[in-house]
């Protein structure tokens, strides 16, 4: 596989699709290739066809759905952000303050070493942080608000989108389509102004 195929050296294109799947072979038999023709892919002895790599892609990267409404989620949170700055706080919506949007958030990205995958998850300042097991936070990012911290959220994810991976639920039980493979070096948070 090429790097223009794909953004994943063999050892990482193995984790990925271990990720996905349990083994090797039911990733073979999902891309309708045998267990050897993966294994070939990954030491380069061969390159899957062009319609196997983007068969490849569509089973390694979140679902073309999950990326809509990750678009359609910033969206309104760019809405949302042009509202909480022309909006006096006693104005900010019922639904908001249960929730509390209005308050400030924080982005911080979760790191599963043995995994060898990031995840940025969005907290409550607030609220007390509960990390799932193997999941442990790098770093921090202080947002104004929910919406604020979901617009940070989306320009990560937009820097590592290459690197983006689905991962299964028993490794991931919540936030599997957020994750990416691991860089050497953390991408750069920062707040849209």
């Amino acid at each position: 596989m090429t790097t223009s195929e794909s953004a994943w050296a063999p050892a990482d294109l193995r984790r990925a699709l271990l990720l996905a799947y349990p083994t090797l072979r039911e990733a073979a038999s999902e891309l309708g290739v045998s267990t050897r023709t993966v294994q070939r892919w990954l030491t380069l002895a061969s390159t899957p066809t062009p319609e196997h790599a983007r068969r490849l892609r569509e089973v390694l990267l979140p679902a073309s759905d999950v990326l809509r409404r990750q678009r359609e989620e910033v969206e309104l949170a760019e809405h949302a952000v042009t509202l909480l700055r022309n909006t006096r706080s006693s104005v900010i919506p019922q639904a908001w303050r249960v929730r509390r949007w209005h308050q400030p958030h924080t982005i911080a990205i979760w790191q599963n070493e043995q995994l060898g995958v990031s995840r940025p998850v969005i907290h409550n300042t607030s609220a007390g942080r509960r990390y799932e097991r193997g999941w442990t936070p790098v770093t921090d990012l202080a947002c104004s608000n929910q919406p604020a911290a979901v617009l940070a959220r989306a320009d990560l994810l937009e820097q590592v989108a290459a690197r983006r991976v689905i991962v299964r639920r028993e490794l991931c039980p919540n936030g599997g389509s957020l994750c990416y493979l691991t860089p050497s070096e953390q991408p750069v948070l920062t707040v849209r102004s």
